[in-house]
């Protein structure tokens, strides 16, 4: 198979990877951490892994007990959590 393409196209190919590369790996800034008793407009990273861990405690299949507590949980946050009755098509 014949390749296509002048020295200087290669080079340009070759610079520009190069160039992406270099502009990968230079580290960005990290946004500024909100404490958990910021305002609750404000997101803060702190206080929605207090959610998270309260909701990772047990595993919550569906149907069980622990999965009514989850469900209760998030919307007591005032989240509306979407209730399906069934998911797929019906076994006949």
């Amino acid at each position: 198979m014949k390749t296509v393409g002048t020295p200087a196209a290669r080079i340009a190919v070759a610079a520009a990877q190069a160039l992406w590369i270099a502009l990968g790996l230079i580290p960005r800034a990290r946004p500024v951490l909100v404490p958990a008793n910021a305002p609750a407009s404000d997101f803060s990273a702190a206080r929605a892994l207090e959610h998270v861990r309260a909701i990772a405690r047990e595993p919550h299949p569906m149907g069980s007990g622990e999965h009514d507590r989850v469900r209760d949980s998030i919307a007591g946050d005032g989240l509306l959590p979407i209730r399906a009755e069934w998911i797929g098509a019906p076994i006949r």
